[in-house]
């Protein structure tokens, strides 16, 4: 993890640091949903997906060709 804040997380246990991770990724969508319909939103909501789609993307093929 290179997140900093993430990293503290990481220091109370692993079910601490999923249950963080995984409030702050629902809690910004959620918060993006409720907000759709605004221009911000939606260029939001692409770039996310497209940063995540490429780096999902990037660590498939990496542990294909290590593999």
């Amino acid at each position: 993890e290179i997140n900093p804040l993430m990293i503290q997380a990481l220091e109370y246990g692993v079910v601490f640091f999923i249950f963080c991770k995984l409030t702050l990724v629902l809690g910004g969508c959620y918060i993006l949903r409720q907000n759709k319909h605004k221009k911000a939103a939606k260029y939001s909501i692409w770039t996310a997906f497209t940063v995540y789609f490429l780096l999902m993307l990037y660590f498939l093929l990496n542990s294909y060709y290590t593999i």
